[in-house]
Formats: structure tokens, C-alpha cells, sequence
């Protein structure tokens, strides 16, 4: 993934990446309602958190 693909991904989310780069392509990522469902009979959900703004460290 190029670093402006990204960006528009991450654009088009509503998400405000601060810092970080294609090392933290969200692409990498199972899906996590996929993984919970999966994992239903180990978890008890108890919230959601969806964030809009991202700090990753600058390493």
C-alpha cells in the first residue's frame, strides 16, 4: 500500500492519522467482528471503541 492510498483509506474512515506509516496499513488487520464472532465462546463483549484520531510513535 502507497502512503496516499493509505491516507484516502483512512480519509474515506474518518479516521486523523498523527505520525506513523504503511508499517500500520489497517489492511494488515483481521477483521475484528470477524475474530469476536469466531471467539464467541472465550469473550463477552462488553463495549466498542472506534477511534478518529491515531498517534502512532514516531519509531
Amino acid at each position: 500500500m502507497t502512503v496516499s492510498a493509505m491516507k484516502k483509506l483512512l480519509l474515506n474512515a474518518g479516521v486523523t492519522l498523527i505520525g506513523g506509516s504503511v508499517g500500520e496499513n489497517p489492511l494488515a488487520y483481521n477483521d475484528i467482528e470477524k475474530v469476536i464472532k469466531a471467539q464467541s465462546e472465550l469473550v463477552d463483549v462488553q463495549g466498542k471503541f472506534t477511534p478518529r484520531i491515531v498517534r502512532m510513535n514516531k519509531d
